[in-house]
C-alpha cells in the first residue's frame, strides 16, 4: 500500500505520473543510445568494407597486371638457325627478373637434338611471352628468398619484383590498409578434373593445348610440359588495420590461367625447290646440289620452327658404261633435324646460308657436294607451332642425281671401241688399199736402178718406178730428210705417219692442216710432175681425209667439201 500510496500522492503532486514520465525517459534515452551504437556499429562496418574493398583491389591489380601481360603477349624470335634464343631477341616482360625467365642458358634453349639418332625436342612454346610464362617462371623459382614455397605453402611466396612496374602491388592506402605485403601462390590445376596439384619436379611448363598427333612425331615432345594444365594463381595481401594496429587482416583472390588452343593456318605454306647439277658425258667426279627452303614470310613472328628429313634412297642398278661411275649406297635415319643440318642423300650440308626474304623473311638454301651417283634426292619439311600443331600435308621435293652419259655410238663407219666410260672411243675404219698406179705414157722408159739413181736411194727409185725419171734436187733433199728422221719406215709409210701427226696437233682445224700438206706436196713435187701437180696435191689431200681420225671424225664435212676422195690418183699410194 506504501508503494501504493506514494505512487499516488506523486502522481497527484505533478498531475501526471512520474513514474510514466521517468518510463518515457528512459525510453527516449535508451532508443537514442540504441541508435548511437548502431551507427556506430555500422560506420565500423562500413569501414571494414571499404578496407577489405581496399585490400581486394590491391589483390585484382595484381591479377590484372598478370591478365595485361596476356594480353601484349609477343612472340620471342628465334633466329634461322639458332637453338637458343639471343638474350638481344627475348622479350622484356615487365616486372619480371631475366634471370628468372631464363635461369640459365639451356633454359633459353628451344631445339635439343641430343645425336643424330632420335628426333629434336622442342620447348616451341618457350617462345611465347606473357602473362602465363611469367607465371610458370615465378613456379619455377621453388621458394621465395624467405625458403616459402610458391605452391605448396599456404600463402605461397613474396616474389619481389626488380623491375618496375611491379607484377605483385603492394600500396598502402591511407586509413584503410598500411603496411601490405603481398604474396602469390602458383598451383598445377587440371583443365578437365579441376584438380589441383604441385609439379613433382622442376622445371614444369604448361605449354598450349593444340592438335598435337601421337605418331609419327618426327619431334620430341618435353616430358616435364603438360597441355592439360593450367595455372591457379592466388594472391593475397596482408595489412594492417589502423584501428587495430598489432593486428595483421588479410584478404585474397583467386583466377586461373591457360593458353589458348593453337592452330597456325601458314603451317602449309612453306616450299622447297631442288637443283641438282647434270654431269657431262663420261664425268667421274661427283656432282653438287641445292636445296631452297622458304618458309611464310612471317615465319619469325608466328613462332614456327621449321624441321627437315632426308627421305633420299639409292637408285641402285649396275652401271651405265664399262669403265664408268656406279651408283652408290647410303643410309639415311629420316630423322627431323633443323633444317640447316639436313642431310640430302646421306650427306651432310656443305654450305648453308639465310637469304632475305622480304621484310621478316628468309629463304634457306643448302649446298651439298659429292652427292652419291643415281640417288633418289627427297627432302620433307615439317613446320611446328608452338602448341605442336604440324603441317596437315606433306612439303617436299625429289630429284635425282643422274649418272652421266656415255659414248654408246659412233658416226657411220666408225667402230665403238669400248662401250663406255671414260675409255669409250671411236675409231675410224681403215682406208682401203690404193690402186696401182696407172703408168704415165708421157713419162721416158726407166728402170728402179737406172743410171740415174744412186743404188739403195729409195727416193729415187720410187720416182724412176712412177714417174720413169729421177727426181729433182728439190724433191730428192726433201724426202731423203723426210725418210732420215723416220728410221725404219718407207716412203710411203714416212710421208703417212706425217700428214695424221701434223693434222691431229694442228689444233683443231683438220682443213687447214690438210691445205698446209697439199701445198708442201705441191711446193716440192708440182716441177717434178710438170703438169701432174694438181693430181697429186687431190691424192694427198685424200689420204688425210682417209688416215686422219680427228678430222674424219669431227671436220669430215668440211674436208670433203674441199678435197674429193679419190685415192686412185694418188701415184705414189700415199
Amino acid at each position: 500500500m506504501f508503494a501504493n500510496k506514494m505512487f499516488s500522492g506523486v502522481q497527484n503532486e505533478k498531475g501526471s505520473s512520474m513514474i510514466t514520465m521517468l518510463l518515457v525517459s528512459g525510453v527516449v534515452v535508451g532508443g537514442f543510445m540504441f541508435a548511437t551504437e548502431a551507427m556506430r556499429s555500422s560506420w565500423g562496418t562500413t569501414q571494414e568494407q571499404t578496407r577489405r574493398s581496399a585490400c581486394e583491389d590491391l589483390v585484382q591489380s595484381s591479377l590484372n597486371n598478370f591478365r595485361a601481360l596476356g594480353m601484349t603477349s609477343q612472340m620471342n624470335i628465334l633466329m634461322p638457325g639458332a637453338r637458343n634464343i639471343d638474350p638481344a631477341q627475348t622479350v622484356s616482360t615487365d616486372g619480371l627478373a631475366s634471370t628468372d625467365r631464363w635461369p640459365t642458358t639451356a633454359a633459353q634453349q628451344i631445339i635439343i637434338q641430343d645425336n643424330t639418332a632420335t628426333p629434336p625436342e622442342l620447348y616451341g612454346f618457350q617462345l611465347l611471352e606473357g602473362g602465363i610464362t611469367a607465371l610458370n617462371s615465378i613456379l619455377n623459382k621453388q621458394t621465395d628468398a624467405a625458403g616459402a614455397s610458391y605452391c605448396g605453402a599456404t600463402l605461397g611466396g613474396r616474389y619481389v619484383s626488380p623491375t618496375t612496374p611491379a607484377l605483385l602491388v603492394e600500396e598502402a592506402i591511407p586509413g584503410a590498409v598500411e603496411n601490405p605485403n603481398t604474396s602469390i601462390r602458383i598451383q598445377l590445376v587440371n583443365l578437365s578434373t579441376g584438380q589441383i596439384s604441385c609439379p613433382t619436379s622442376y622445371p614444369f611448363y604448361v605449354r598450349p593445348a593444340g592438335t598435337t598427333p601421337t605418331t609419327g612425331l618426327p619431334y620430341r615432345i618435353p616430358a616435364n610440359s603438360s597441355d592439360v594444365h593450367g595455372l591457379r594463381v592466388t594472391v593475397t595481401t596482408q595489412y594492417t588495420d589502423p584501428r587495430t594496429p598489432g593486428q595483421r587482416q588479410n584478404c585474397s583472390a583467386t583466377a586461373d590461367f591457360s593458353y589458348p588452343v593453337l592452330k597456325d593456318p601458314q603451317l602449309n605454306a612453306s616450299n622447297v625447290n631442288f637443283a641438282i647439277d647434270t654431269p657431262r658425258m663420261c664425268q667421274t667426279t661427283p656432282v653438287s646440289g641445292r636445296v631452297t627452303v622458304a618458309p611464310p614470310s612471317d615465319v619469325l613472328l608466328r613462332g614456327q620452327i621449321l624441321l627437315c628429313r632426308d627421305y633420299s634412297s639409292s637408285g641402285g642398278g649396275p652401271r651405265r658404261c664399262a669403265g664408268g661411275v656406279s651408283p652408290q649406297n647410303f643410309s639415311t635415319s629420316n630423322i627431323a633435324t633443323p633444317c640447316d643440318r639436313a642431310k640430302l642423300c646421306g650427306r651432310e650440308p656443305a654450305s648453308v646460308r639465310w637469304i632475305p626474304s622480304g621484310t621478316y623473311g628468309f629463304a634457306l638454301e643448302m649446298t651439298y657436294n659429292q652427292l652419291p651417283w643415281n640417288c633418289q634426292a627427297n627432302m620433307e619439311v615439317v613446320a611446328v607451332d608452338p602448341a605442336y600443331n604440324r603441317n596437315e600435308t606433306r612439303i617436299g621435293s625429289t630429284g635425282r642425281v643422274n649418272l652421266p652419259a656415255c659414248n654408246t655410238s659412233c658416226p657411220s663407219g666408225w667402230t665403238l671401241v669400248a662401250a663406255g666410260c671414260p675409255s669409250a672411243n671411236c675409231s675410224p675404219p681403215p682406208p682401203p688399199p690404193p690402186p696401182p698406179p696407172e703408168p704415165d705414157p708421157s713419162a721416158p722408159t726407166n728402170t728402179a736402178t737406172g743410171p740415174s739413181c744412186t743404188p739403195g736411194d729409195v727416193v729415187c727409185e720410187a720416182y724412176v718406178a712412177h714417174f720413169g725419171r729421177p727426181p729433182d734436187a728439190a724433191g730428192a733433199a726433201f724426202w731423203n730428210a723426210t725418210l732420215a728422221a723416220n728410221p725404219g719406215m718407207d716412203l710411203n709409210a714416212t710421208f703417212a705417219a706425217s700428214l695424221e701427226a701434223s693434222c691431229i696437233a694442228g689444233d683443231s682445224s683438220c682443213t687447214q692442216s690438210a691445205q698446209n700438206y697439199a701445198n708442201i706436196q705441191n711446193a716440192n713435187f708440182v716441177s717434178i710432175n710438170q703438169g701432174n701437180g694438181a693430181v697429186l696435191t687431190q691424192g694427198y689431200a685424200d689420204n688425210i681425209v682417209n688416215n686422219v681420225p680427228s678430222c674424219g671424225y669431227g671436220d669430215s664435212a668440211a674436208c670433203g667439201a674441199d678435197y674429193l676422195p679419190d685415192v686412185d690418183t694418188n701415184p705414189l699410194g700415199l
